[in-house]
């Protein structure tokens, strides 16, 4: 089965997606292309044409399972952005296709799941059989156009599109969690220890939405307001000692002895 392979086996597979081009057609053209895909919806369920050249028309926005599969007219396939997901052996025994989708090298998919994909126009690593039939996708390479987010060897992380990093440097032993996050959820099932000499929330609003208990000193600088739900606003158990004036715009009551230390 002779096979035409775009690149030798240790070249660099260059992912792109090829905007699919407008070609002016007759009216029954169109129609014999438009019927050689099956769709449901914006799915394209099944190619039955006979060309080489196949062009995935604009509007589908996935590929479903074995779509293109046994084709052996194939031999190159666009894709244009639009699409968002292809089914599995979409192109399965198409035998002259130069290239093909490959699966992507993933960590763990059984218990633990592991989940990456590159994005269009990445360039990544292959590894094909010796044959050049199939093969898997390594993960993604830096060139001189894309150039890592960190230069020190210290550093390990992750920086996404939107700007938002995750990096731990194991020189200065600093976790960073920064950029463009928006939300951050967190989510257990039992109880949260955060064990640390000093912590320190650096927010304009913090906001706790139930009991909370200082086993410690409480100490506030910016004065402190509270209002009660039902029963007993605040209460106290202990001695208090008041370094100031005492305003109240109600009764003061006392159940034990009163010493205001004032003659009349």
């Amino acid at each position: 089965m002779n096979r035409k392979i775009a690149k030798s086996l240790s070249a660099l597979l260059l992912l792109t997606a090829i905007a699919v081009t407008q070609v002016p057609v007759s009216d029954v053209e169109a129609v014999a292309i438009a019927s050689d895909f099956e769709m449901d919806g914006n799915k394209l369920v099944r190619y039955t044409g006979t060309d080489e050249n196949v062009s995935v028309p604009v509007g589908v926005k996935s590929i479903g399972e074995e779509a293109f599969a046994g084709n052996d007219n194939i031999i190159k396939v666009e894709i244009g952005n639009q699409v968002e997901s292809v089914g599995y052996r979409a192109f399965a025994e198409c035998d002259n296709l130069r290239t093909h989708w490959l699966n992507v090298l993933q960590r763990n998919t059984q218990n633990n799941k592991d989940y990456w994909l590159p994005d269009i126009g990445e360039q990544v690593e292959v590894l094909l059989d010796a044959n050049g039939e199939d093969g898997v996708i390594l993960g993604a390479v830096y060139s001189s156009v894309d150039k890592p987010p960190f230069s020190d060897k210290n550093v390990r992380g992750t920086v996404y599109a939107d700007g938002a990093e995750f990096s731990y440097n194991r020189d200065t032993h600093t976790l960073t969690v920064r950029g463009g996050i928006e939300h951050i959820r967190i989510e257990c099932q039992a109880d949260v220890t955060i064990k640390t000499p000093k912590a320190t929330i650096d927010a304009p609003e913090t906001e706790i939405t139930g009991n909370l208990l200082v086993g410690g000193k409480l100490t506030y600088q910016g004065g402190m307001a509270g209002s009660g739900g039902s029963g007993t606003a605040a209460s106290i158990q202990g001695n208090v000692e008041v370094n100031g004036n005492v305003h109240s715009t109600g009764s003061m009551l006392s159940d034990g002895p009163n010493s205001n230390h004032h003659g009349h």
